[in-house]
């Protein structure tokens, strides 16, 4: 599996290719995303590093939605409590954190997908999204068409 998702960057590499930062990124991305499917208990232990500290939590949110991780996690690694946690996140955003983070990564893959570079199975697992039917259904659910409609309308016309 490991061979399969790294075999670009071999060829790159190999070739003396100047490497993509959004490549290496996407990579880094994908093979956090294995290793979290895979081993869940080894995900959590290789980012935990003893009590974080207090962060902007709207920043961070900003900064960390695609990543699928439980509520508790997202409030620790923003050193609060998971009560708190929700309690801020409220406030901030006038939303739970759980619609919020639906909704923000539902508007990142529409800005996504608009832009016609990309397709629905490429981006769902990257925003945060288990499998392509959920973001499918979610998509669909909030924007009244599938996902891969947006692509084709903005890559036809």
């Amino acid at each position: 599996m490991w061979d399969i998702l790294f075999a670009d960057l071999k060829l790159s590499i190999s070739r003396n290719y100047l490497l993509d930062r959004n490549l290496m990124n996407m990579k880094v991305q994908q093979a956090i995303y294995i290793l979290s499917l895979t081993d869940k208990e080894l995900m959590f232990s290789l980012f935990h590093f003893g009590e974080f500290p207090k962060k902007n939590l709207k920043e961070y949110m900003e900064q960390n939605y695609i990543f699928n991780v439980p509520l508790k996690s997202f409030a620790e690694y923003s050193g609060r409590s998971l009560s708190t946690f929700r309690r801020e996140f409220v406030k901030i955003f006038q939303m739970t954190p759980t619609r919020w983070l639906l909704s923000r990564r539902l508007e990142e893959a529409y800005k996504r997908l608009e832009n016609g570079t990309v397709k629905p199975a490429q981006i769902y697992w990257e925003l945060g999204f288990e499998t392509q039917a959920h973001f499918n259904r979610c998509f669909k659910q909030k924007y009244g068409i599938p996902p891969g409609q947006i692509r084709r309308e903005h890559t036809s016309g």
